[in-house]
């Protein structure tokens, strides 16, 4: 059973709406907060449990093909720049949830 969540019953103001509190609306209103907008996030499921919660998708560092796979597909160089910026990426997520 899902906890339940608040409705949202008043008018409320605030400079950037951000519709949808999944991994991606969370992503972008964090952004958007750490450049100094007042930011809301409003959705109709309990955060994290709309699409994100349903998708297959994973947050890892490992991508869908072997290296191997990629340098057939793009050559070495291009191969290992596409691993390094996959590490980076998560590894910057990891970073951001550690510092909140």
């Amino acid at each position: 059973m899902r906890p339940g969540r608040s409705s949202v019953d008043q008018d409320f103001r605030c400079e950037i709406l951000v519709v949808g509190a999944g991994v991606t609306g969370s992503l972008v209103a964090e952004h958007l907060a750490a450049e100094g907008h007042e930011v809301c996030v409003i959705d109709r499921q309990r955060p994290g449990f709309g699409s994100t919660a349903a998708s297959t998708a994973m947050l890892l560092w490992e991508i869908d093909r072997s290296l191997n796979d990629l340098t057939a597909m793009y050559g070495f160089d291009r191969a290992a720049s596409i691993y390094r910026r996959s590490f980076g990426a998560v590894s910057g997520l990891a970073e951001l949830v550690n510092t909140r």
